[in-house]
């Protein structure tokens, strides 16, 4: 895939020094430069993307943080190389380092709370799975943690705390864990209700579903 580029002009127009921090949300983005123009010079201010090691990041954030300082009376060009296999999306948030942090820690707390959630379920239904020996618990199991999983991969987590010098596990992980997740719940669906009973038709359905 072709990549494409963008740009960003930024001015401090104050008479101190501003510093901040460029956030660009979207972890599936394969590969993610960032420069900076200023005074006839450029600067590379990071090389990142869920296609490279966790390591060459500037700021170790799940996310894709790019420091920035602009001294007064400065103009900055911001030339962003994005390129990636996948969906093409670059959403740009500029924030003060205390702006940053706050919104942080107001975001990291429903995601702890997904994930102790999802946590929850998985291990009530394994208890489930090994006492009632019912399939149909190890289907639910199964899209339970395929949700996780997908999740987590949009959110960086895994490409952070699980493999973080391996991102070549990451889009095959993802794409695994969508299919997977749609297998488990169709037949989750198809021995939950028992789909069987009506007849040929829905079962050959619901089954051709999770093949495809």
């Amino acid at each position: 895939v072709a990549p494409h580029w963008f740009t960003l002009r930024l001015n401090n127009s104050g008479r101190v020094e501003r510093s901040g921090l460029l956030d660009i949300p979207y972890t599936m983005m394969d590969y993610l430069d960032v420069y900076y123009v200023s005074s006839g010079e450029i600067t590379v201010a990071a090389e990142v993307g869920d296609a490279r090691p966790f390591s060459v990041r500037v700021l170790a954030h799940r996310g894709f943080l790019v420091p920035i300082i602009i001294k007064p009376g400065d103009d900055v060009l911001v030339l962003i190389r994005a390129q990636s296999s996948g969906a093409m999306r670059l959403p740009l948030s500029l924030w003060s380092l205390e702006g940053f942090f706050e919104h942080e820690q107001m975001s990291i707390a429903p995601q702890l709370a997904f994930v102790g959630m999802m946590l929850a379920l998985i291990l009530y239904n394994i208890f489930l799975l090994l006492g009632t020996r019912d399939v149909t618990y190890l289907w639910y199991v199964m899209s339970m943690l395929s949700i996780s999983f997908v999740v987590m991969s949009f959110h960086g987590i895994l490409a952070q705390y699980v493999w973080p010098e391996h991102p070549q596990f990451n889009n095959p992980v993802l794409v695994a864990a969508i299919s997977l997740t749609i297998v488990a719940a169709s037949l989750f669906a198809y021995t939950f209700l028992d789909l069987k009973r009506f007849g040929r038709l829905m079962k050959g359905a619901i089954l051709g579903l999770s093949g495809c």
